[in-house]
């Protein structure tokens, strides 16, 4: 009886210290847990969107900087990066780990449509907050109570560059070569919509598939009707081949573009080829405007140059979860959420923003070009 009370005694206290030990690494793993906020960010770091994704993480990393500085709510935050290489089905399984491992209530989205309308359904299922960079798809206004985005809808790129082609250039023939996916069938179809309700009738329309490295054949069609100007619709690289290959087959119009090509990669091909260039962008914010001055000088002294396209919209993402958090509203998706509804007139470094009951902003946009 003795010998069994002493063995009784002896797993007593070998229990009460393994608890005791759980209780130590359990407290300890709550307490740094709690010092910091954690997002998560799905950015084209490789392939033929990446210059976009280092741009847009730039300016994020900026922005955490900043905060990281003084804290914020007595916390740091920590972003956790996802390469989606600008493929729909590699952001569906990086949204996933993101929510379910790291458990994230905030996520950066890049300058890819279809990625935003892959991923879509599941922070609308998981009550997670998806904030899009540059994504343009009109559809995206449509895609839940959970998708904000601080770039303009194609819907109303595609509309301005339209209205500028006919009213202003007075093109009567005119070209649509787009890529094949959630982007590219947007711009399309909004620029087509325009020009039809302008009475142009003389449009030939082609399409290629994201990756395509020819575009040859389809370049030959267009050309076939001896068109005044060729709209495109594409990424960096994408545009880069079929400028440079429609070079090669002795092309002599112009070119209408998108705000990809704010991209100085696709102007310098532009240049070098002697080709005139038109395309929408953002009207540069008032650099007197607080947010705007700020940005710019801190981005400088950061990295030693000026800040390039997109960089700006990857800095006001993660200064809006700031502002929600300000504005007293909680850590969890449904809080944020909310705290985004709230914020009117935010002058970020992108420019005033504000958003709709879509998500959507409304930024003015201007015309540039290039010759």
């Amino acid at each position: 009886m003795k010998s069994i009370y002493h063995k009784s005694s002896s797993a007593i206290v070998i229990i009460s210290i393994v608890l005791a030990f759980l209780m130590v690494v359990t407290s300890g793993c709550a307490k740094k847990e709690e010092k910091e906020i954690k997002i998560g960010a799905i950015l084209p770091l490789t392939g033929d969107a990446a210059l976009a994704g280092t741009n847009t993480r730039e300016g994020i990393d900026l922005a955490v900087d900043e905060i990281n500085k003084v804290g914020l709510n007595g916390k740091k935050i920590r972003v956790i990066y996802e390469d989606t290489q600008a493929d729909p089905k590699t952001a569906v399984s990086a949204v996933n780990k993101l929510i379910n491992v790291d458990q994230v209530q905030y996520i950066i989205d890049d300058s890819i449509s279809s990625v935003t309308l892959s991923v879509a359904p599941i922070v609308e299922k998981s009550k997670v907050v998806l904030l899009s960079t540059g994504a343009t798809a009109p559809k995206i206004s449509q895609a839940g109570n959970f998708v904000f985005r601080i770039w303009n809808s194609d819907a109303l790129e595609g509309e301005e560059i339209a209205k500028y082609a006919v009213d202003s250039l007075k093109i009567k023939n005119v070209g649509i070569l787009y890529i094949n996916n959630d982007y590219g069938i947007g711009l399309a179809e909004v620029f087509k919509f325009q020009i039809d309700q302008k009475g142009l009738t003389s449009v030939h329309i082609e399409s290629f598939d994201q990756g395509a490295l020819e575009h040859r054949t389809q370049l030959a069609k267009i050309l076939s009707a001896d068109p005044e100007a060729i709209y495109l619709v594409g990424y960096s690289k994408d545009c880069i081949r079929i400028i440079q290959q429609a070079k090669e087959m002795k092309f002599r119009g112009i070119w209408l573009g998108t705000t990809v090509m704010l991209d100085p990669s696709v102007t310098n091909v532009v240049m070098k080829n002697k080709y005139t260039l038109y395309y929408p962008a953002p009207m540069i914010p008032d650099t007197s405007s607080l947010g705007v001055k700020v940005f710019k000088e801190r981005f400088m002294a950061k990295y030693q140059k000026d800040a390039p396209a997109l960089a700006d919209v990857g800095y006001d993402a993660v200064m809006l979860l700031k502002k929600t958090i300000e504005l007293g509203n909680g850590l969890n998706g449904e809080n944020i959420r909310a705290g985004l509804m709230r914020i009117k007139a935010y002058e970020g470094a992108s420019g005033l923003i504000e958003f709709d009951k879509n998500g959507d902003v409304h930024k003015p946009i201007e015309i540039k070009q290039l010759t």
